[in-house]
């Protein structure tokens, strides 16, 4: 079974202010909303086989309830400007892959919004905030596939994610379920000073770039 990236998230400041700089560089805004039960809200931009999520806490009492605790994404959000990786990383069966495995060790995490047929699959790895949070979810697709077609032109003229990479302020053991990550070739891990991530679209065609920093710790390639 192969699997491939279906999202990326990264923890923000209430109510994802920073997507005015994402709009300012020519992405399209998506549809946002708020995770029933979980406490989080996000913002939303979409491309043709994947997304970026801009992702906060709302309810802090949610968030640390005994049904969300679990994940640490009110850790991981409180401490996204010092030592906590402020990211996480979605992966999704690659078609035509059938069957029920996992891309690495994962424990079964039902939300409110999801069917309790359709759990996701968290990383085992989930207390360890100096790594992004991985999560797997076997019945989603590609945005460009979906019923109720979201927007997927931008300005900026970009189409696909194609090579997700994040750098990172330690050069300590990756976990297995990071290092699974790696190996089924969905994450490039490097070494910085802090953590970032480099999102590249349309394997960088044009050798554009545009690094948001301070607002947001991501690089965009096209």
């Amino acid at each position: 079974m192969s699997f491939e990236l279906d999202h990326v998230f990264v923890c923000t400041n209430l109510d994802a202010p920073e997507a005015t700089q994402l709009v300012s560089h020519g992405l399209t805004e998506g549809p946002s909303g708020a995770h029933q039960g979980q406490g989080t809200a996000n913002r939303c931009f979409l491309f043709q086989n994947a997304y970026l999520e801009l992702i906060w806490v709302h309810s802090r009492e949610e968030a640390r309830s005994p049904l969300t605790e679990r994940t640490k994404l009110f850790e991981r959000w409180k401490g996204r400007v010092d030592e906590t990786c402020p990211f996480g990383i979605c992966l999704r069966p690659a078609p035509p892959s059938v069957g029920s495995g996992l891309p690495f060790a994962a424990w079964d995490y039902l939300p409110r919004y999801v069917a309790k047929s359709s759990p996701i699959h968290i990383g085992t790895n989930s207390d360890r905030l100096a790594e992004p949070m991985l999560f797997f979810i076997k019945s989603t697709s590609r945005p460009d596939s979906w019923l109720r077609q979201p927007p997927l032109q931008h300005r900026l003229g970009v189409r696909e994610i194609t090579r997700l990479s994040w750098t990172r302020p330690t050069d300590n053991p990756l976990s297995p379920e990071l290092q699974a990550v790696v190996d089924a070739g969905c994450l490039n891990v490097a070494l910085g000073r802090a953590h970032a991530l480099e999102i590249c679209f349309d394997n960088e065609a044009l050798g554009q770039s545009a690094r948001l920093l301070p607002d947001l710790p991501i690089t965009l390639k096209w």
